[in-house]
């Protein structure tokens, strides 16, 4: 009986290990998917991350160009204002002390959201004057752009200058269709 038993015995020896190794395969293909699954979970959190970083990037460029806007909205006008701006110059060229002798306005040029207003302005005065006038205009209100300056000894004030420059205002529907 013995003998009987043995065949019966290695039989289930024999199926018990092949259980075994079948679930041994079984759980090792889990664990290498599920390893492979935890990889890209991990790239997708890295992309993700990346991302996010980029997206607050973004927001911080996004308030610093509202602000910029907001700033040069302020510094573009909706209209031309030479009137306002004359009176300007002056008030600078006063309180600098200088001599505000002629502006001369070219023509406008105009560009995509804003014009341009080329003008011509002589001053008489000092070299500290100029300095007071130029930190005026560095301050002023209104969008200006100092293309040349030009500074010859004057026998009579000092310094004679020139500045040739251009003042800016927003264009509006009908001017940037011209």
């Amino acid at each position: 009986m013995e003998a009987r038993k043995t065949p019966w015995l290695t039989l289930v020896v024999v199926v018990v290990v092949l259980a075994g190794a079948f679930l041994y395969y079984q759980q090792f293909n889990n664990y290498r998917l599920e390893r492979e699954t935890l990889a890209q979970e991990e790239q997708a959190l890295t992309a993700a991350q990346t991302r996010l970083a980029a997206v607050k990037k973004l927001q911080e460029q996004r308030d610093q160009l509202e602000a910029d806007l907001e700033l040069l909205t302020q510094l573009l006008p909706d209209q031309a204002g030479e009137d306002k701006l004359l009176v300007d110059l002056q008030s600078g060229a006063d309180q600098a002390k200088m001599d505000f002798l002629q502006v001369r306005f070219s023509d406008r040029v105009t560009n995509q959201g804003y014009v341009g207003m080329p003008m011509q302005l002589q001053l008489n005065g000092t070299y500290h004057e100029l300095l007071y006038f130029l930190d005026y205009l560095e301050f002023y209100d209104r969008a200006l752009r100092i293309d040349e300056l030009r500074v010859d000894e004057s026998e009579e004030n000092g310094l004679s200058i020139n500045i040739r420059a251009s003042a800016f205002y927003a264009a509006d529907a009908t001017s940037a269709a011209e």
